[in-house]
């Protein structure tokens, strides 16, 4: 305007810049921006480069953009209306630019705030896991613009790693960037931010999880690696994240740690927990008999991680973790039925023989067995193996000890015998009898039982018995003298 000056803006971008007053203004009013561009860049000054670099950071602002009277910012920010405004129609449109896909989204979180910043945001949570097919970490994250225009397409700064696969834009009224715009100046403000999305993101969760169950169950089952992911290294947030974790169970639900509470046993004090490939797994293991048969739930493991997670957390609402391959998960009397409690075995090894079956197993096992004691917990199998070693950390020794054949998780194990089972009770007798195949068949007996507890094992020795075993009843089958088809056929 007339009677107010002008001033000129220069720098070459290496040694700072100089203003000065210019007396006769080529233009009335406004700014005018003129670039000279080095030799070696004149790719920036081509329509069509021109256009790429408008669209993508400048495509929402609400000013009208033009090149040659061609306009390049049509595209409305969908996250500055308000969510009643908004189609799903359109919803879907801006996830599809988003994602460069076309697969749905699961759930969205269209979101305003105004502490410790004014913003305002669209986020997005995928349908599926996109690393669940081996494809490495996720990428797109989230977009920050501050006022419209883009300042880092890919800003791992809003959110922690384990949300990584949320997608969407951020935009920040008024956020401190640095001279080149493509960064940020104030890491704290960030932190802020961070934290603020990160609570906002797993309350979205938290209210999918009441209000819509089995959709959050689908949901989960794809991503709860991401969530306990979290909880190894999100200490602020641990209780909300905890609150969304779910584990299959004995009781052939999938159920969250306050479900598990409400189902505990009365007078229970624990919370029992079993790691295994699969819950039929489980179920059948000799480790689940005496909980199956008096009621008490069991979690349901599928991934060393998750031990990790109970072994870091200690216990929920004063409530110890124990995971029941170990000798401390015995059963107290309160909790066994008393049916359970006053049944009687009709035969068992005779009591002064009892410490000399023990301490014979014991000599012929080791190394790999050192204790050899009579369990108080099973009633259907012969015998089981309990380690110092939880099944999660064997499966971690082996992941990091790949290559080698794990023989040091196959070592002081103690061996736990049912004394009324028919197999401990003829192996008693056996032993009287015949040391050579008792050994042999004790050898057997306890290869079966490190296989059950998932404990590595020489499997060439144990194929090398079956195959004796195959072979002796082949032969005793064809010496015997055939019978007549309509009568009896033994084995004998």
């Amino acid at each position: 305007k007339e009677g107010l000056p002008a001033y000129l803006w220069k720098s070459d971008g290496d040694h700072g810049f100089e203003i000065s007053e210019v007396e006769d203004a080529p233009f009335e009013r406004g700014t005018k921006i003129i670039l000279r561009l080095k030799p070696d860049h004149v790719d920036f000054s081509r329509q069509d480069q021109i256009k790429k670099v408008a669209e993508r950071y400048s495509g929402f602002v609400a000013h009208p953009l033009f090149l040659n009277l061609e306009r390049l910012n049509g595209v409305a920010a969908l996250w500055t209306r308000e969510p009643r405004e908004v189609e799903e129609t359109e919803y879907k449109m801006f996830w599809e630019k988003l994602s460069g896909g076309s697969s749905p989204y699961r759930y969205k979180l269209h979101y305003a705030a105004e502490a410790p910043m004014p913003l305002r945001a669209i986020l997005y949570l995928p349908f599926t896991n996109p690393e669940q097919f081996g494809s490495g970490s996720s990428t797109g994250g989230l977009a920050l613009y501050s006022r419209r225009v883009l300042v880092k397409n890919d800003c791992r700064e809003l959110l922690p790693n384990y949300l990584r696969f949320v997608r969407g834009v951020v935009d920040v009224e008024d956020l401190p960037l640095n001279v080149s715009r493509e960064g940020h100046q104030d890491p704290a403000l960030m932190s802020k931010l961070k934290s603020l999305l990160t609570r906002r993101v797993l309350k979205l969760l938290s209210e999918e999880a009441k209000n819509r169950p089995d959709d959050y169950q689908k949901w989960h089952k794809d991503f709860h690696v991401y969530i306990k992911e979290g909880l190894h290294t999100d200490k602020d947030n641990a209780d909300s994240l905890l609150s969304l974790c779910r584990w299959d169970s004995s009781f052939g639900e999938t159920v969250s740690l306050d479900s598990y509470l409400e189902k505990m046993k009365q007078g229970q004090e624990l919370i029992y927990y079993f790691l295994s490939p699969t819950p039929s797994a489980a179920a059948h293991s000799p480790y689940m008999e005496p909980f199956l048969k008096n009621g008490i739930p069991v979690l349901y493991l599928s991934i060393n991680v998750e031990e990790m997670l109970f072994r870091q957390l200690g216990e929920y609402r004063k409530h110890k973790f124990v995971n029941i391959e170990n000798s401390e998960a015995e059963l107290p009397d309160n909790l066994k039925n008393e049916k359970e409690e006053t049944k009687t075995v009709s035969e068992k090894i005779p009591v002064d023989e009892v410490s000399l079956f023990c301490s014979w197993a014991k000599t012929e096992l080791q190394p790999v067995v050192s204790t050899v004691i009579v369990s108080k917990r099973l009633t259907d199998s012969p015998a089981i193996v309990v380690s110092p070693l939880s099944s999660g950390m064997r499966q971690m020794m082996a992941f990091l000890e790949q290559g080698q054949n794990g023989a040091d998780s196959a070592k002081n194990l103690t061996l736990e015998i049912n004394s009324g089972h028919s197999l401990i009770l003829a192996l008693n007798k056996l032993r009287k009898l015949d040391q050579r195949k008792a050994c042999f068949n004790l050898r057997q007996l306890l290869d079966s039982s490190l296989m059950a507890a998932g404990i590595p094992f020489d499997t060439r020795l144990f194929l090398s018995r079956v195959h004796t075993y195959i072979l002796n009843d082949l032969e005793r089958s064809t010496s015997v003298e055939p019978k007549a088809l309509t009568g009896e056929i033994t084995n004998d």
